[in-house]
């Protein structure tokens, strides 16, 4: 059974206020009935107490009257209790043993809609209890009750007293407990139908798809047959959710919903797990091969989305996994999809891939380095190296802050391979501060010393430029430090700095006022406009190694350095070609003006300790010319 949310109960709540006022002016109705009813048969016996029954009536109009004040939960009190001295009183006052029957079973029902299960028991028990006293006062010859019947059926007012009675608390009982359960039973029902779908999308969430696929593993075993688990992840979805605002997101996810249902049968499902995750499960397959159903939602997925007056796009990487080939359990086939979906994104995005055993073992050594990078952080097993950078007559013009993993008792990993990991599962975040942390305080450790640092160069991930508050952490940082803000350098990719140029702009501004210097890291290997280059704050750009390693034998890579060089100071800006590592790359650079040069022929990284004499000197000796 689906336990009550607190939404819920809330609603519950709501709906048994609601029928506690208008019970209370339905029972106005079935009161005037039932006085009427017993007033006629009073005065027709000469009974001097009946009274009691209108100054009751009298009371429950003046409650209604000032509903407003008393409130909901007062009401419900006054009207069981004005009930139960109704039925009472008949037994007490009148003798009336079928007309307080009437009356106790509407106190009892009522009790139970305004108070729940524990209100019925009490008043169920003060009702029999009541009753077990009346019967005893009666054998006991202190009261009279009006039970023989000859006599009661001869007595027309005391039958029409009874019909009334019954009908009116009848009435009165069913309508209101009946309004009361419709409207409880369809909140479950909705409760049950929100507890198994997505509420922005309206698709199966994670809960109904794992009871779906489980019985569909199931159906798929005993018919022999297969069945294929699809996982999509949009590309680039982030980015839109960021620059564009999660409301633009939101109805992207929609279109994206609206578009996956169209292209699947009926007997299929389609589920959103999380964020922009969704999974597609075709049940009953007669082939495992489903390629042409990953195609086409990879082809209807990619086709732009017209969301309010922009044409966004963005395209699903698609991992799938079969059963029973890959997994006959619901966990293993969701993560083996997921692992395939990953490996799509590898190859790009905007593909699928099927599992296969080989991925396993990349996602377990994926899933090795994430624990160890959590483990790297918490004990501060990081290190940093220094590569020096210098201008064509030898003069230290910087340093490039290097990440390094030594390891615990393990090989250490290259860079490029737990880095890309850190920026998926966030871990970057901390990784960057400690970073930028770590070159302030050895920059204060080099000024103590009476050196003389060049700037210092950090690298700068796609998450911490998107940071809002960036330029404020690393003012931070520096006044920690009494660090001057122009020993600092940011080096930043051309292509985070070209996902959302407006935001770029912002937060390198912010930080270039600071008095901070600004590189383009890797340029050439993205794809960004001169329009956008010229709206950054930028101080120098970095050729990207690919161009320079093959300057010397490829005259297309040759062009292309030529080409960032001019332009480059065309806009003002300094160059630096990195990954130099012969004679040849470094005289041609030289001779077609490159500003300053890094790489293997100048000086490898080395430990902030092993920099003492290159500080000093503020130099590095010239590759000989031979």
């Amino acid at each position: 059974m689906t336990p009550i949310s607190d939404e819920l109960a809330e609603q519950i709540r709501a709906i048994r206020e609601e029928v506690v006022l208008k019970t209370l002016s339905v029972t106005l109705i079935a009161g005037g009935v039932l006085l009427v009813g017993n007033m006629a048969r009073n005065l027709h016996l000469g009974n001097p107490l009946s009274v009691v029954h209108p100054l009751l009536y009298l009371a429950l109009l003046s409650v209604y009257l000032l509903r407003q004040r008393i409130g909901a939960t007062r009401i419900a009190w006054f009207t069981v209790i004005l009930l139960y001295l109704a039925a009472t009183g008949g037994l007490f006052i009148y003798g009336l043993a079928g007309n307080s029957a009437a009356v106790y079973m509407a106190f009892c029902f009522i009790s139970t809609s305004f108070f729940g299960m524990r209100g019925g028991v009490v008043a169920a028990t003060l009702s029999v209890g009541t009753m077990v006293l009346v019967a005893i006062l009666h054998i006991g010859g202190r009261i009279a009750l009006s039970i023989d019947l000859p006599t009661f059926m001869h007595n027309p007012y005391s039958w029409v007293a009874a019909v009334l009675t019954v009908g009116s608390m009848s009435w009165l009982v069913l309508s209101q407990v009946g309004r009361l359960n419709a409207r409880h039973m369809k909140l479950l029902a909705e409760q049950h139908h929100q507890a198994r779908h997505d509420p922005l999308t309206g698709l199966h969430n994670r809960l109904a798809l794992e009871s779906i696929l489980d019985q569909a593993i199931a159906d798929a075993l005993r018919e022999d047959r297969e069945l294929a688990v699809f996982l999509l992840d949009l590309d680039r979805f982030k980015n839109i959710n960021d620059s564009l605002g999660h409301n633009a997101g939101d109805r992207l996810l929609v279109e994206v919903a609206t578009r996956l249902a169209g292209c699947v049968r009926g007997s299929d499902t389609v589920a959103r797990l999380s964020g922009d995750e969704f999974v597609v499960l075709l049940p009953r397959l007669a082939s495992p091969d489903v390629t042409g159903v990953a195609a086409k939602l990879v082809d209807t997925l990619s086709a732009p989305y017209a969301i309010g007056d922009r044409e966004l796009r963005t395209a699903p990487s698609v991992g799938i996994s079969l059963c029973p080939r890959d997994a006959r359990d619901v966990e293993t086939l969701i993560k083996y999809a997921d692992t395939a979906m990953y490996a799509a994104k590898a190859q790009g995005g905007g593909c699928f891939q099927y599992f296969a055993p080989e991925m396993n073992a990349a996602a377990t050594e994926r899933l090795r380095i994430e624990c160890r990078l959590r483990e790297a952080i918490d004990l501060g097993q990081f290190a940093l190296h220094f590569q020096p950078k210098i201008d064509m007559s030898g003069r230290l013009t910087g340093l490039e802050a290097l990440l390094r993993w030594p390891g615990a008792g393990e090989s250490s990993l290259p860079p490029a391979q737990f880095i890309a990991v850190a920026e998926e599962n966030g871990m970057i975040d901390e990784i960057g501060d400690w970073v930028i942390a770590t070159v302030c305080r050895q920059l204060r450790a080099w000024l103590d010393d009476g050196l003389d640092p060049p700037r210092v160069a950090v690298n700068l991930s796609t998450r911490q430029l998107r940071a809002s508050d960036l330029a404020a952490r690393v003012a931070g940082l520096l006044a920690e430090a009494a660090v001057p803000a122009r020993l600092l350098e940011f080096e930043v990719t051309e292509t985070a700095a070209m996902e959302n140029a407006e935001s770029a702009a912002r937060h390198l501004g912010e930080l270039g006022a600071m008095g901070v210097t600004l590189s383009i890291d890797d340029f050439g290997s993205g794809y960004s406009s001169l329009s956008h280059l010229r709206s950054l704050p930028l101080d120098a750009l970095k050729i990207d190694r690919s161009f320079v390693r093959d300057i010397a034998s490829d005259a297309n890579d040759l062009a292309i350095a030529r080409g960032t060089i001019a332009l480059a100071h065309s806009l003002g800006l300094r160059v630096i070609a990195e990954g130099v590592e012969t004679l040849a790359q470094w005289q041609l650079l030289r001779d077609n003006g490159c500003d300053e040069v890094q790489g293997f022929l100048i000086a490898r990284p080395a430990p902030a300790e092993a920099l003492a004499g290159i500080l000093s000197l503020g130099r590095v000796p010239l590759p000989t010319t031979g």
